[in-house]
């Protein structure tokens, strides 16, 4: 929200794009944010 105020300050994905060009970093970076997120759909819920 605070690069949408200041146009000076870089956004996440700018600073990402570096470090991502590489794609074995690329790839395990998509693994590990699919892998969380196959964590976040089977993890148990707590009883209500």
């Amino acid at each position: 929200m605070v690069t949408l105020a200041d146009d000076d300050l870089p956004a996440l994905s700018d600073l990402a794009d570096p470090v991502l060009a590489c794609p074995v970093l690329r790839g395990g970076a998509t693994l590990g944010w699919l892998a969380v997120g196959a964590w976040l759909v089977a993890r148990p819920r707590r009883p209500g």
